[in-house]
């Protein structure tokens, strides 16, 4: 396992280091999508391949992983995806079976068990990105049909509250979606490489960042507790900074081993930033950003 970076002193612990490598052992990864970190410092990181959710620590230590079950026979499993977290700290995952012909939301606690299987409104329907609303209590989540992208506001058990949005589809580039601190709905564009925002209601506000300026797709997204938008956009390891109403404030390079790609990011409750370069199976950990 890819381990740098981990030292004792100060100021080798205050370095970007990276965890993972390829692999099917605890510890290693096969496809490392996305990721999410729990008020404890747990980082959660979906390993597609592997069909689990794997939990290390904030020093890239594996502690435990889980199959990503749907229901419960422990064979009947998903490819995860996306990944979220609740105030009672249980997993939200999105993921498709093996045959990528439908999806699932499914709630986890932290250690696993399974608490719940949502499924899409049409058999054949797969999900996408998925954010948790701590205030509301509610899952948003992208489903994706057979030529476009929607957005649907869910309650935990799934009933449906609004769904709203249509984006194009394309199957080979996530769709990502975050809750900014004044309950707007954010809305990865990858066509264009844009964000875009929505209230409550599912109206469309504005849209921020693409427009030529990025040559990928946005691959990940998340908002931090200060309420700046993290967007990261695929190849070349590059993570940008947004305000919560789209200006641009800077841009982080992620020059740490072999950083080909930005994909899932995620901060830590300490204002760590996570990233998970899903192309070469390793997560990233900037202690400050």
């Amino acid at each position: 396992m890819a381990d740098h970076g981990i030292g004792n002193n100060e100021s080798e612990q205050m370095k970007p280091f990276e965890f993972g490598g390829p692999g099917i052992e605890p510890g290693n990864l096969a496809g490392a999508i996305d990721v999410v970190v729990s008020p404890s410092n747990e980082i959660f990181v979906t390993d597609l391949e592997n069909r689990r959710v794997q939990v290390f620590n904030m020093k890239g230590a594996y502690l435990r992983h889980f199959a990503t079950v749907v229901s419960e026979d422990e064979f009947d499993t998903m490819l995860p995806s996306n990944i979220a977290i609740d105030a009672d700290c249980h997993l939200w995952v999105s993921g498709n079976n093996v045959n990528d012909t439908t999806g699932y939301v499914v709630q986890y606690t932290k250690t696993g068990r399974l608490i719940r299987t949502l499924h899409p409104s049409f058999p054949n329907n797969t999900f996408d990105g998925i954010a948790v609303d701590l205030h509301r209590n509610r899952v948003i989540v992208a489903e994706n049909w057979r030529d476009h992208t929607e957005v649907k506001v869910l309650l935990f058990d799934g009933t449906v509250v609004r769904k709203f949005g249509k984006l194009q589809y394309n199957r080979y580039w996530r769709t990502s979606v975050a809750i900014d601190t004044s309950g707007n709905i954010l809305v990865t564009d990858w066509k264009y490489g844009d964000v875009n925002v929505y209230n409550e209601a599912g109206q469309y506000l504005f849209s921020f960042g693409g427009n030529g300026m990025f040559a990928d797709p946005v691959g990940g997204m998340c908002v931090d507790s200060s309420g700046q938008v993290i967007v990261s956009y695929g190849h070349g390891g590059w993570v940008e900074l947004y305000t919560e109403g789209g200006v641009h404030l800077r841009s982080i390079h992620l020059v740490v081993g072999n950083m080909t790609s930005a994909d899932g990011v995620a901060v830590g409750p300490d204002g760590q930033l996570v990233v998970t370069n899903a192309p070469d199976d390793v997560v990233v950990v900037l202690p400050h950003y």
